[in-house]
């Protein structure tokens, strides 16, 4: 893939590295410029646009004005800056020895000030951070005067140093012998920038057969939620966040959190496959099992589009909100659906009521059913039978035996060993196995 990088040789040198790290057979084509954007390089950029896949701005206001005028031919995006930026920035000037609750910075709005500094315990009320931001293009006059505030600021109010999301300003900064230090976007800033624009330019190409939508939900379970403090239920949602994201970073796939307990995670096919072993081993689901209060629904969508992979995605989270535990649907189209995928069954010794109920949500049986079949296996020592004798041991029909082996061997707690060959008359009785101690998941055939 080849991918355009634009804007300031600071920001592009450091994006630049961390991207051939990430892919080494990434070509990266370089247009950069010291000032900031103008008219001038409008040509330069439609020229670069000719030549690339993806083109990835190294900052925001570059992108903005970039955005005001022209059309993106190229699937185009930025390299963002959040509160884990800003965060790191003030740990490096703290190592540094500046005072981190006296500085004068820009590029942040006063929100995502309070929210970063609460989050180290800090209330804005007690220190002295003097704020600028502005949403649209720069100008040379914005530059001029942002430089002006950080002077002021560090001249009159003594701050320890002066921090800019700017390239421009922070050599105008260190020229006039200013303490300042660049914000830098992180390495992850990067790498989700990237795997965005790299599947939406796989999208754009109509090459679908490798992509795969998970949409999840994470909610409190129905039995937890009357009388439990909303407290709680958040706390276990963050936590549970902690695992998503390192599911996410495994699959190397981009993800984008709507709210707490909304999430989109879009990754390819294969390395869904690779990493869960062919949907037998989803280390989402075993997460779950040290929460009490919250369950993970998710819908797993694919399709010959990007607007038919989010529409099975969310038909298939709808299949899983209807469980009251955590589990998975897949959706291929109307016809090939998965699930409900559970976590493995905890062993029958340790806990064999949640065993049971496990097992019997996967199958659509009664809790009744999985016991009483798991007490003929104890009881006749052995678990293969033929239908005929199942059904006269259990007492129903052969017909319900029938409808009951099907559920369960969907789910792989049934299989067919072979055939038993009757004295006198009639057709030969098919042997059938019964072990819940392992569950195979059967995914639909690919056209």
């Amino acid at each position: 893939m080849v991918v355009g990088l634009v804007g300031h040789p600071f920001k592009l040198h450091m994006i630049e590295q961390i991207l051939t790290q990430l892919d080494s057979s990434i070509t990266v084509r370089k247009m950069e410029f010291s000032e900031i954007a103008s008219e001038q390089q409008i040509q330069h950029y439609e020229e670069l646009q000719d030549t690339v896949d993806i083109v990835l701005f190294g900052g925001y206001y570059d992108y903005l004005f970039f955005c005001n005028h022209l059309v993106f031919r190229k699937v185009t995006g930025y390299v963002p800056r959040d509160i884990t930026t800003l965060m790191r920035s003030l740990l490096e000037a703290q190592l540094a020895q500046y005072d981190i609750f006296h500085i004068s910075i820009d590029g942040y709005a006063d929100k995502e000030l309070h929210e970063m500094y609460h989050e180290i315990g800090r209330n804005m009320a007690d220190i002295y951070v003097y704020s600028w931001y502005e949403n649209y293009p720069l100008s040379p006059q914005v530059i001029e005067d942002t430089f002006l505030f950080h002077k002021q600021n560090y001249n009159e109010n003594n701050v320890s140093v002066c921090m800019t999301c700017i390239s421009v300003v922070y050599e105008k900064l260190c020229h006039a012998g200013i303490p300042a230090m660049m914000i830098n976007a992180t390495s992850e800033n990067v790498r989700i920038a990237y795997e965005k624009l790299r599947l939406e330019y796989l999208l754009r190409t109509k090459e679908t057969s490798d992509i795969a939508l998970l949409d999840i939900n994470v909610i409190g379970k129905r039995s937890s939620m009357a009388g439990k403090d909303e407290y709680l239920l958040n706390v276990e949602k963050l936590h549970i966040a902690e695992s998503i994201f390192l599911f996410t970073r495994k699959l190397q796939a981009a993800v984008e959190e709507l709210n707490l307990g909304h999430y989109l995670i879009i990754s390819s096919t294969s390395a869904l496959e690779r990493e869960t072993n062919f949907y037998k081993k989803i280390s989402l689901l075993e997460d779950m099992s040290q929460f009490h209060h919250c369950r993970l629904c998710a819908g797993i969508g694919y399709g010959n589009s990007m607007r038919e992979i989010q529409r099975n995605a969310q038909i298939a989270l709808q299949k899983a909100r209807g469980h009251n535990t955590s589990c998975i649907y897949m959706m291929y189209d109307s016809v090939n659906i998965v699930g409900p995928l559970f976590r493995d069954p905890p062993n029958i010794q340790d806990s064999p009521q949640e065993w049971y109920a496990c097992i019997a949500q996967q199958t659509g049986l009664s809790v009744n059913t999985i016991q009483k079949l798991q007490f003929i296996i104890e009881r006749y020592k052995s678990n293969t039978f033929t239908v005929n004798e199942l059904s006269l041991i259990y007492g129903i029909s052969l017909r319900s035996m029938y409808r009951m082996i099907d559920k369960l061997a969907i789910c792989g707690y049934a299989e067919e060993r072979g055939k038993q060959i009757m004295d006198g008359a009639g057709r030969p009785g098919r042997m059938i196995e019964i072990n819940f101690q392992q569950k195979k998941v059967i995914l639909p055939k690919q056209s």
